[in-house]
């Protein structure tokens, strides 16, 4: 489950930042059996072979949006699954390794869950942490 999260992931950032990409996984002369073939070999270790599978049978101008809604509904059942909640934190200034760390550890002690953590510097900020853990502010 972990490698084909993994694998979803990396193929969509592909996607969304590669425009030859998207031209390839959008492409209707292309077969389905091919752009597997072609995923499995181009992306190799970082590929799955299930999501190449999927991708397959994707064409068209849809075939991204269809490739970002499929992931995205991937991430959440995984994120259930293995009982991660996603925490977006906005700091005043970077933050070493240690206090991550830290901040990592008070979560989820506090919240009983896995900590999926991003961070970010807006230097505006006075000081302290703003945080949204999945659709709440704090």
């Amino acid at each position: 489950m972990d490698a084909v999260h993994s694998a979803l992931k990396t193929l969509n950032k592909l996607v969304r930042e590669n425009n030859q990409f998207r031209a390839f996984i959008q492409s209707k002369r292309i077969t389905g059996a091919d752009k597997a073939k072609i995923l499995n070999t181009v992306l190799g270790e970082f590929g799955q072979p299930l999501v190449a599978e999927l991708v397959s049978h994707l064409e068209g101008r849809q075939a991204s949006q269809q490739l970002q809604d499929v992931t995205n509904l991937f991430d959440h059942r995984y994120k259930v699954g293995k009982n991660i909640v996603s925490v977006e934190g906005t700091v005043a200034s970077e933050l070493d390794e240690s206090e991550i760390v830290s901040l990592k550890s008070s979560l989820n002690s506090v919240l009983g869950k896995n900590i999926d953590l991003s961070l970010k510097v807006d230097e505006s900020l006075v000081g302290g942490i703003r945080l949204r853990i999945e659709n709440t502010f704090l």
